[in-house]
């Protein structure tokens, strides 16, 4: 029999000190001190409060456990306790498929991201203040872990929850930190800690906690209920709104989305997602409040503010984002070498070359460490196209199907590969495999619908197109698309009734507006192509284009 071999790692210590309980007792041997920042609040008694601290860096204790309990993605194997969260991994913000808009959880999104919204989180709360770090087990019953900030006489009473004493909705978490069931048996609660809201409920369609447990009431019955105990009336409004609205199309939705990243009173995973929402809005608005966030501190929001230079121009994203190719945080390296990863090398300097290089390194040794998922593949794959490198993007995508043959995104990808190597008909294969696995999956119906315009098809297109647009709620470009390739067909009226039917959904595309110019102006009605040129000035005002556009309108007119 073989010697057990010890392997003497940065957790021995511990385990020496767990037997022994000599040494520092602040760090129990352990490489960094886990013990939480802050240890006691003084509860003012006119409150029933702690007092406010002041603004927190995520502690070591919270990115240890986020290592975990938050959704993101690895890209090293190199984290250590200690070491910034964002070298190793990359963390997920409040998007629209794992949240909803006022971030309350959806899917599968584990603590991280909802506890960096909470205002416990801003004032130095953290996991084991809580939680016993071994077992995760509460270290107290409920209401009286709460009453380590909250007095119970206030907060732990009728005239506060306005339910009886005992009651399930006396549990403080019943109503700020209600729970949601994953797999049917796997019961998490939403740690962003927060009122409840069935204003929200109203306008948004957000859930809220008093529904959640009267389910037989409706969401007015709880609106009245909450305005009567609380005075929710006199609540401001909720970033929730603001997300709804640019998710949707609403007018403005840029201007407050630019509002809500520069307000620095909320918490940072809110400014970093309302940065990365101005991607689908993009102006210079939006360009000149990415241009400062890119240096914030927080590499969540720098990320963020990558993210939202996808949809600028080459010139715009290198000349904003090229500084964070040698950002401190890997996280952030990596995602600029995908944003700067289509930048063609001439006209670099040595220096800017390497830099770049150097990034894509990163990214690739990233996509490497999880090379067993095909979302890997598909990255590395994307690399590739943006590099020119077509034979190597399809034998990544190639890798990724063959990892997860009903991966939609990867037939999508793959026939968009063969659209720019001039394979149609092999584009068409791939898209038509796609819609074999998921019938009514509108991105493979829209990429087929437009693969077959690009083969002078478009009677065969048109309904795909159109299906496409009915089985996507979200995606104003898939009515654009359709419009235009209905116009294309002669059939401008149709065109036109698309288009309009579209600013119902999504008021605020302004693709919409310049196609309806255009279609107006070419079916010779003038007077609607003015009006809609006179509302593009309005709501782009100081553009040029939309300018020139509406001029050019008026001097038809005159003759």
């Amino acid at each position: 029999m073989l010697p057990v071999k010890h392997v003497i790692g940065p957790g021995s210590g511990h385990a020496e000190w767990a037997k022994e309980r000599t040494g520092n007792p602040r760090n129990k041997g352990l490489t960094v001190s886990l013990e939480p920042g802050r240890s006691n609040w003084t509860i003012d008694p006119k409150t029933g409060n702690p007092p406010k601290g002041t603004a927190r860096q995520i502690s070591n204790v919270v990115q240890v456990c986020a290592q975990c309990h938050a959704r993101r993605s690895q890209i090293s194997d190199n984290y250590h306790a200690g070491a910034p969260f964002m070298d190793a991994y990359l963390p997920s913000l409040l998007e629209d498929s794992l949240y909803y808009p006022d971030g309350q959880i959806k899917e599968e999104d584990y603590e991280y991201a909802s506890f960096l919204q909470s205002k416990m989180f801003q004032q130095g709360v953290e996991c084991s203040h809580c939680h016993d770090s071994h077992t995760l087990r509460l270290l107290a019953p409920e209401n009286v872990i709460c009453s380590q900030c909250h007095t119970p006489a206030k907060y732990d009473s009728p005239a506060h929850h306005f339910h009886k004493t005992a009651s399930a909705g006396a549990h403080c978490v019943e109503c700020h930190m209600p729970k949601q069931f994953y797999m049917v048996v796997d019961g998490r609660r939403d740690h962003s800690i927060r009122i409840p809201r069935p204003d929200l409920s109203e306008t948004l369609g957000t859930p809220n906690a008093c529904n959640q447990c009267h389910q037989d009431k409706s969401t007015k019955w709880a609106l009245k209920s909450a305005e009567k105990w609380w005075k929710l009336s006199k609540r401001g409004p909720d970033y929730g709104e603001v997300f709804h609205d640019a998710r949707n199309y609403r007018s403005g939705a840029e201007r407050n989305l630019v509002r809500l990243a520069q307000d620095k009173s909320l918490p940072d995973i809110v400014r970093a997602t309302a940065i990365a929402e101005t991607r689908q809005h993009a102006g210079m608005l939006s360009l000149n409040a990415i241009a400062t966030m890119i240096h914030e501190e927080d590499p969540l929001i720098r990320l963020a503010a990558l993210e939202a230079l996808e949809s600028a121009t080459p010139e715009a994203r290198w000349q904003i984002g090229s500084g964070l190719l040698k950002d401190p945080s890997l996280a952030v390296r990596v995602r600029a070498a995908t944003i700067l990863g289509d930048i063609p090398q001439q006209g670099l300097t040595p220096e800017q070359t390497a830099m770049l290089q150097a990034a894509r390194e990163d990214f690739l040794r990233a996509q490497n460490f999880s090379a067993d998922r095909p979302e890997a593949h598909m990255n590395r794959g994307n690399l590739f196209v943006q590099q020119g490198k077509l034979q190597e993007a399809e034998a990544e995508y190639q890798k990724a199907l063959r990892l997860q043959p009903s991966m939609i995104q990867g037939h999508v990808n793959l026939a968009d590969l063969y659209r720019g190597m001039n394979h149609e008909e092999e584009a068409e294969r791939t898209l038509r495999k796609a819609l074999g696995i998921e019938p009514d999956n509108p991105e493979a119906e829209h990429a087929l619908g437009l693969a077959l315009v690009r083969q002078g098809r478009t009677a065969e297109a048109l309904p795909l197109l159109a299906e496409a647009v009915k089985h996507s709620e979200r995606n104003p470009r898939y009515v654009y698309v359709y419009a235009v390739a209905l116009n294309s067909a002669g059939r401008a009226k149709q065109a036109i009734s698309a288009l309009e039917s579209g600013r119902v959904r999504f008021p605020d595309y302004r693709d919409f507006l310049i196609a309806l110019i255009q279609f107006c102006r070419d079916a010779g009605q003038l007077q609607s192509a003015r009006n809609y040129a006179q509302e593009l000035v309005l709501s782009s005002p100081g553009d040029s284009a939309a300018l020139a556009l509406q001029r050019e309108l008026e001097a038809a007119n005159q003759h």
